[in-house]
């Protein structure tokens, strides 16, 4: 799957019944997934995440394959 430049601001998930999958970016500097829960957040059931439901990629399928693209997981510091 070619990703294409830019700034996604996207909860990814790449379910097990989805082998073989490649994300193709068009750079690291220039092709970046992004999101920023943190486990302390309530998801849409009011409950909250936690630490494996905050990621901002989750792969759970075999044989994936990122190349030239940036994960990124910004925290917003609230005092």
């Amino acid at each position: 799957m070619r990703v294409s430049i830019g700034l996604c601001r996207e909860k990814v998930h790449v379910p097990a019944r989805k082998p073989f999958i490649t994300f193709q970016g068009s750079g690291s500097a220039k092709t970046v997934i992004t999101w920023n829960a943190r486990a302390s957040d309530r998801g849409q059931s009011g409950g909250i995440l936690g630490t494996f439901d905050s990621a901002s990629v989750a792969i759970d399928s075999d044989y994936f394959v990122a190349r030239d693209i940036t994960f990124q997981v910004i925290i917003l510091i609230i005092n």
